[in-house]
């Protein structure tokens, strides 16, 4: 976007800034442009906006966040008085935070900032006051004393708010710590031990740590006078304990300090607050510490017992004998007794419960033995409780029981004989019931218990005993297909259809018409969309029919539509031919199955997975009927993101610009940004697909890429969408074609800074432009070199006298040849290649005019490879034509040879020794046609065009004026 940038961009910024009635996405668009282009002009517009109150809030904050990357010392003056006039309308603290990193360092000071600080209004917002909070988190503020004592004072007035509302607990400690730093760095100052002696009694009452960083003992035992003897001291406990690892003012080392107070005159009051202390460090002293420590203490602590009668009064409580049938100690022994209690009868009731337990465990066993006893004359109910006892099995989550008994533990436990009186009941129980009851099962619907009993006996028996299950009847398979394939449906574990693939083979056609009257069963019930079971159905019954049968009744209209369309779709996607036969049908041929091929239109144009090469014959079909394709496009771009249109990826760049000016004329889009993204626009899903189609047009990273959306800009009007894009595809043009240099060559290059590294025809013509430069030196500085392309001639009766004449184009084509070879053969010009410099034969005259440069590196055989040309076309500026040969010769020329690059060179020879003709151009008009003609050149090809003075260094028509005519073009 920078490239936009230009002289008149701030005048045309500024009317769109000014402009009350500016669309968002218009003014969106002049910010990015001012952000871009760093249009520092707009500076004091963007500061008057931010001050002015009369205008609406969100005019303010985006002016106020613009000037965050553009501000200056003069608009931070401009806007301090703002951080006293936040607005009521920053709900979400963007407004603040802007303000503050514009202001902060330079602009604010510590005790102006501090109650800037305010509880974060949207916590879920990572907004600029967040970053602000993070940036000051990372920052040493430094203080002042007014700072200082500013800082206390607010600290001392938002304690409670801090303690309570912020979230950002971390933060609001560091700032406290760093006030504290600070304090314990001017206690000495006037104001400020008293300041800090308030903030500290605040903080203990709502349980808020403090700092010690900086502190010394001396320091940290004057705020404790300082406690001592104000009116409102602190517990005792909170300057001796450490609460949640946090620091304590106090420690058993300042014991003498503390003792010695103790025996100074003081208040009654004050005594017996000092000696609770000195109770509490006695409590922190080791009574095994070396040399007595703490039976000096105590008897220290005596002494100011026996002294002072303040000192007797916190004692006596501590050391008075405790009475042992009073009320208090009676309660206390009864409530641990009541524990004791409860805790035997817990003991006990679990005792109970482990009894009764066993109990049952050998009940269950014994009626297990029982059952195995009795083999196949148990009854079904007996057949339910032994499952029950063989499957079931304890986990964290409770009592699971496996579908196959023969996997569970207690299958494992039994012995030979006993899993063959299992077995034999099972298979009794599965002849007692040839027809599966209806009422067990309802098809599309729930199975009860005892159809799952019969289930698992089939399955023991497929599993133990296989040759049980082909004695069956023939019948039998064709009775149990329906309840097999219900149930079967409905279990999630290894053996899904596995019963149901022992059906299908016995019984085919009963399988088949049994999963088609499931799936019918599933269109009667209206909360079913889909059948659910096909895939999987299909996936274990390859070779069966009931897919036939259900695409009949999709034929016919046996079913719903939103069911038919479901289960076609399911159908498409597993790749089913006839299904896909039948989708071309809808969509070739009218119908009145507007669901249906809906759906198929949504399946092939819009699913990702299925990614068809003959997509865009499908858009064109579908762009024909365009209610059909706005449907179409409603339901499928229903919460449109980019990621989610990747079908798009297998359309061609002109496929693509198709669709991007099909969909802004069939839908009436507007050129113009608008908000693709919000669902509650009624052309928001056909402008999500535009803009995803041009998204995915500049992800290619090709000319042609470029070229497209460059055409839609031009066509458009340069909309915001586009030009986005066009920054996009122009970046990834630049890495698609990039080709990293290796070590040894960069190596190379660093070592000598006139070396090249040719990569490209581009840059060989760069490097052949570079050379033509020099040369162009030579001839202005050296006169022999100019000499040599002129011929002394004497006076004679056509010439009054003597002088020079210009030698011809061949002769200056191998002059410039012979500089070319001398200046870039050279062996430390460039990094791994080599320079060929060739000519060829004019086309008419048999002049050597056409000069070829090709770079190329060598195999290990000696064979070029990678080979880079630029044809060079030599005219002399009285060729009759210098003005035509650009167009007619050396373009003509590259087309037919198919090269790429060429450099366009002309002579000028005109001056003293030979008058230009009046039918020839001036230089300044000749420079401008040549000017005109390679911008006009086709895009294709890359021509490069040079005026060379070749005219004597004594030739009195030559000036500093023409030097910018001799500039490459």
């Amino acid at each position: 976007m920078h490239q936009l940038c230009h002289p008149r961009l701030a005048s045309q910024l500024q009317a769109v800034l000014t402009d009350p009635e500016a669309p968002r996405s218009s003014l969106r668009f002049a910010i990015d442009m001012v952000l871009a282009c760093e249009v520092r002009e707009l500076t004091p517009i963007l500061v008057n906006q931010a001050l002015d109150v009369r205008l609406p809030f969100a005019t303010r904050s985006i002016a106020l966040d613009t000037l965050v990357h553009l501000i200056d010392n003069d608009s931070r003056v401009a806007l301090r008085p703002l951080r006293l006039q936040i607005p009521l309308e920053d709900t979400r603290d963007e407004f603040r935070g802007d303000l503050l990193r514009i202001l902060w360092p330079s602009h604010l000071s510590p005790e102006e900032l501090l109650p800037l600080l305010t509880p974060e209004k949207d916590e879920q917002l990572f907004g600029s006051y967040r970053a602000f909070l993070l940036q000051i988190e990372k920052e040493d503020i430094a203080f002042s004393l007014s700072s200082v004592l500013a800082s206390l004072q607010w600290l001392s007035q938002n304690v409670p708010a801090l303690a309570h509302q912020y979230s950002r607990e971390d933060f609001w400690i560091r700032i406290n710590k760093l006030v504290w730093r600070s304090s314990w760095q001017f206690i000495n100052e006037a104001g400020v031990l008293k300041a800090m002696t308030k903030l500290f009694i605040v903080m203990d009452e709502h349980h808020q740590p403090f700092s010690l960083e900086e502190a010394n003992d001396e320091t940290r035992f004057k705020l404790f006078e300082s406690l001592l003897h104000h009116k409102n001291r602190p517990h005792p406990q909170s300057l001796v304990f450490n609460f949640h690892n946090q620091p304590t003012l106090l420690s058993q080392e300042d014991w003498d300090n503390v003792y010695a107070l103790v025996m100074t005159p003081l208040t009654s009051k004050t005594r017996e607050w000092l000696t609770k202390v000195l109770i509490l460090l006695l409590d922190l002293t080791p009574t095994d510490s070396p040399g007595s420590i703490y039976s000096k203490r105590y008897d220290q602590l005596h002494e100011a017992k026996r002294r002072f009668a303040s000192s007797r009064r916190v004692l006596y409580p501590r050391f008075k004998a405790e009475d042992l049938t009073s009320e208090d100690n009676l309660q206390s022994r009864k409530y641990f007794q009541d524990i004791r209690n409860r805790k035997r009868k817990d003991v006990l009731k679990k005792k109970r419960r482990r009894k009764l337990k066993l109990r049952q465990i050998v009940k269950g066993q014994k009626h297990i033995q029982l059952i195995l006893v009795q083999g196949i004359t148990a009854s079904f109910r007996e057949w339910n409780f032994l499952l029950h006892y063989l499957s079931s099995k304890k986990t964290n989550a409770g009592f699971l029981a496996d579908t196959d008994i023969s996997q569970s533990n207690r299958w494992a436990k039994l012995s030979s004989t006993q899993k063959n009186k299992v077995v034999d009941l099972a298979y009794d129980i599965i002849l007692r019931h040839p027809i599966p009851p209806q009422e067990w099962f309802t098809l599309g619907g729930g199975i009860n218990y005892f159809a799952i009993s019969l289930y698992r006996a089939i399955l023991l028996c497929q599993k133990q005993r296989p040759a049980y299950l082909q004695s069956f009847p023939a019948n039998f398979w064709e009775n149990w297909s329906g309840f097999l394939v219900q149930l079967e449906s409905t279990l999630d574990n290894d053996h899904q259809y596995e019963l149901v693939k022992l059906a299908a083979i016995s019984a085919p056609t009963a399988v088949d018409v049994a999963v088609f009257q499931q799936a019918d069963a599933y269109d009667d019930r209206k909360e079913f969309s889909s059948f659910y079971q096909l895939k999987f159905l299909y996936q274990a019954l390859p070779k069966a029919k009931f897919s036939n049968l259900m695409l009949l009744a999709i034929k016919f209209n046996a079913w719903r539509d939103d069911y038919s369309a479901s289960v076609l779709v399911d159908m498409l996607n597993l790749s089913y031919k006839p299904a896909m036969d039948y989708a071309m049908q809808l969509i070739n041929e009218p119908n009145d199955r507007l669901p249906l091929t809906i759906a198929v239109y949504k399946w092939l144009l819009f699913k990702p997975r299925t990614a068809r090469t003959d997509s865009w014959e499908h858009w064109e079909q579908l762009s024909t009927h365009p209610n059909l394709a706005a449907t179409v496009i409603r339901q499928s771009v229903n919460h449109p993101r980019a990621g989610e249109l990747q079908h798009l990826a297998i359309l061609e760049e002109q496929q693509l610009h198709t669709l991007i000016l099909w969909l802004t004329y069939a839908f009436k889009l507007i050129p113009e940004d608008i908000d693709d993204w919000d669902n509650s626009n009624p052309l928001g899903s056909f402008g999500a697909l535009r803009t995803a189609a041009a998204s995915e047009l500049a992800s290619r990273g090709t000319i042609s890429a470029w070229e497209l959306l460059k055409e839609l800009s031009i066509h458009f009007g340069a909309p915001y969408w586009v030009q986005v894009h066009l920054d996009q595809v122009r970046e990834n043009l630049r890495r698609n074609s990039w080709e990293p240099i290796t070590p040894d060559a960069l190596i190379a290059l660093s070592q000598d800074s006139n070396r090249r590294w040719i990569k490209s025809a581009t840059d060989l013509q760069e490097l052949v432009l570079e050379s033509l430069n020099r040369f162009q030196i030579d001839l202005h500085n050296e006169l022999i070199a100019a000499e040599v392309l002129w011929i002394p001639v004497k006076a004679t009766d056509r010439r009054k006298k003597s002088g020079y004449e210009v030698r011809d184009e061949n002769f200056l084509s191998n002059v410039i040849r012979r500089h070319l070879v001398q200046d870039l053969q050279r062996t430390d010009i460039l990094v791994k290649r080599e320079v060929e410099i060739r000519s060829s034969l004019g086309r008419e005259t048999g002049q050597r005019t056409d000069i070829f440069v090709d770079a190329f590196s060598r195999e290990v055989n000696g064979n070029k490879a990678d080979i880079v040309s630029v044809v060079i076309e030599v005219k002399l500026s009285k060729n009759k034509e210098v003005e035509t040969a650009l167009n007619n010769q050396l373009i003509p020329y590259l087309i037919d040879q198919k090269y790429k690059h060429g450099i366009y060179l002309i002579g000028w020879h005109y001056g003293n020794h030979d008058n230009k003709p009046s039918d020839k151009k001036s230089l300044p008009n000749l420079y401008r046609l040549l000017e005109k003609q390679t911008q006009d050149v086709d895009k294709d090809y890359f021509i490069r065009t040079k005026l060379l003075d070749i005219r004597l260094p004594a030739d009195k028509a030559r000036s500093e004026a023409d030097k910018p005519f001799f500039e490459v073009i």
